[in-house]
């Protein structure tokens, strides 16, 4: 990819356009005005020194001593996320037309609400017949972080991508490096072997990529339902034959994780059984060797759901968390108070109007 022809500077001005300036400098403490100065330098194979992330820990929860209590925060070169726009730019279309229908996330019209209507419509009509659902809900250990990038690079190419453009995926996934900053110290730096860059603006397209076959191992009477990495199955079972094919679809996707060199997290995988019936059969589903526990509530894509799809969990949920802000607000004072307020319900208005009122086309698909 070279900056020669007309076209490929305009690319590169639109992305450089498109990027939002941060206060942050990159691991090169490379400020954002000086980007423009430097974007003649870009060729086929991406500078080495892009290729450094740096990682902040912030803190989620628990006690502070504990490094898994903290999410890792990557931070990259300004210069190579703007070169990955113009390459994101560039597949855009490609990437609308290729990535299977059963994927919700990083796919432009399509969101957790999109994903959430179309599950919760499927499991509605049949619980409104007084038939059962059997939901199971999958969750991938590190999943952006395990990928591995022979397998990836062979899906990109079946993906339909070739020449220089796959020669400059490869390039962009080899020799990278991270390190780690806390209080102003900062770690040597160790190479990255697998995974997709964390913080990128490709890593999402590629973690699609790499899991855009996982719906095409589920027989077609289940229903597929991903968004990133978060995955369930649902299906309407009314006997033990159905149940066993359920089962069926479960095995195939461990076998299909552990071709993929993906692993699921067994703790975190759970059955929910969506049925008006007091005392419904308990099916023992497995995966692998591992029994899933069934669950009476589910949290699927930040909504509460519950077995007789009652929705009582969920709106206790949110009048609790809405009664923590009002007192926040409550508790301020008039400065800080009346500009949180409107910027509070600003938030929450154009949030709830993306939800009623989604791009023409999402409700069809």
């Amino acid at each position: 990819m070279t900056t020669g022809s007309p076209g490929r500077k305009l690319a590169i001005l639109s992305a450089m356009n498109e990027f939002i300036p941060t206060k942050h400098v990159d691991p090169h403490r490379t400020p954002p005005w000086i980007t423009s100065t430097i974007l003649h330098q870009i060729r086929k194979k991406i500078r080495t020194e892009w290729k450094l992330a740096n990682i902040i820990p912030l803190h989620k929860k628990g006690v502070k001593e504990q490094v898994e209590n903290y999410r890792p925060i990557s931070l990259l070169s300004i210069v190579s996320k703007t070169l990955e726009r113009c390459v994101l730019n560039h597949l855009s279309l490609r990437i609308q037309e290729s990535v299977h229908s059963a994927q919700y996330g990083f796919i432009s019209g399509r969101s957790t609400t999109s994903q959430l209507l179309s599950t919760l419509h499927k499991i509605g009509k049949d619980f409104d017949k007084g038939l059962r659902t059997d939901v199971v809900f999958m969750d991938i250990s590190k999943a952006f972080d395990t990928v591995d990038h022979s397998k990836l690079l062979q899906k990109l190419r079946d993906f339909g991508l070739s020449g220089s453009l796959l020669l400059w995926f490869e390039n962009f996934l080899s020799d990278r490096c991270q390190r780690v900053t806390v209080h102003g110290a900062t770690s040597t730096p160790l190479p990255i072997t697998s995974g997709v860059p964390q913080g990128s603006l490709l890593a999402p397209f590629l973690f699609s990529v790499y899991i855009n076959d996982l719906p095409d191992n589920i027989s077609i009477s289940t229903g597929v339902g991903l968004y990133a990495d978060d995955t369930k199955l649902h299906r309407c079972v009314q006997n033990r034959k159905d149940a066993l094919a359920l089962q069926s679809d479960i095995q195939s996707l461990h076998c299909w994780s552990n071709e993929n060199m993906l692993s699921f997290n067994k703790s975190k995988c759970k059955v929910l059984s969506i049925t008006r019936r007091k005392s419904p059969l308990i099916y023992p589903y497995a995966l692998g060797d591992h029994q899933l526990l069934s669950s009476d509530v589910e949290s699927d894509l930040g909504i509460t759901i519950s077995s007789k799809l009652l929705w009582n969990v969920q709106i206790n949920k949110v009048r609790s968390k809405a009664n923590k802000t009002l007192g926040l607000i409550r508790r301020s004072t008039m400065e800080i108070r009346i500009p949180t307020r409107e910027g509070f319900c600003t938030f929450n208005l154009c949030e709830v109007t993306s939800s009623m009122q989604p791009k023409p086309g999402v409700l069809s698909q």
